[in-house]
C-alpha cells in the first residue's frame, strides 16, 4: 500500500527544517566568541528565515479544498523521507547541550555543514517522487540555496 503525501505534508516538513535551522543559527551564534563567526551565522539564520517564510507562502497559496498531490511513494521510500527528517534535520535538543559559551567556531560550523548538507538529501530525495514539473523546480531552488550554504560554511572553515 502506497503512502501519500499532500503538498502540506511536504511544506510542513520544510518549514519545520528551516525553522529548526534557524533556531539552531539564532543559538549558536551566541555561543561563539569570533566575530566573523557569529556574523556569519547569523546571516545563515536570516537565509533560514527566508526558506521557511518562502514555503509558508507556498503553503498560503495552496487552497485547502484542493491539496495538490505531490508524490505518491511506497513504503522503503517514506522511510527513507522519514529517516532523513527524524523530526527535525538540526538536533538541537541533542547538539546545543554539548555546546558552551566561547566554543570552538569549527564545532558549530561542522555541525551546520552537515545540517545542511541533511537538507539537501531530503530534498533531492523528495525530488525523486514529486509528480509535479512546477514543484519540482521549487524544490530545485531551495536546494541551490541550500548548496549556497554548504559553500559559504566549508569556505569559513577553511579561512579557521
Amino acid at each position: 500500500m502506497a503512502t501519500k503525501f499532500s503538498a502540506q505534508d511536504i511544506l510542513n516538513i520544510a518549514i519545520k527544517m528551516e525553522s529548526d535551522g534557524n533556531k539552531f543559527y539564532n543559538k549558536t551564534a551566541q555561543l561563539v566568541a569570533s566575530a566573523e563567526t557569529k556574523k556569519l551565522l547569523l546571516e545563515l539564520a536570516q537565509w533560514e528565515d527566508s526558506h521557511e517564510e518562502f514555503f509558508c507562502g507556498l503553503k498560503e497559496k495552496l487552497s485547502l479544498d484542493n491539496r495538490e498531490l505531490l508524490c505518491d511513494v511506497d513504503g522503503e521510500a517514506m522511510k527513507y523521507l522519514s529517516a532523513l527528517v527524524g523530526g527535525s534535520v538540526f538536533e538541537l535538543e541533542h547538539e546545543l547541550p554539548q555546546l558552551s559559551l566561547n566554543c570552538d567556531p569549527k564545532i558549530v560550523l561542522q555541525l551546520a555543514f552537515g545540517f545542511e548538507k541533511e537538507t539537501i538529501a531530503f530534498f533531492v530525495g523528495l525530488l525523486r517522487f514529486v509528480k509535479s514539473d512546477s514543484a519540482k523546480l521549487e524544490i530545485l531552488k531551495v536546494i541551490d540555496e541550500e548548496m549556497r550554504h554548504v559553500r559559504v560554511i566549508s569556505e569559513h572553515l577553511d579561512k579557521l
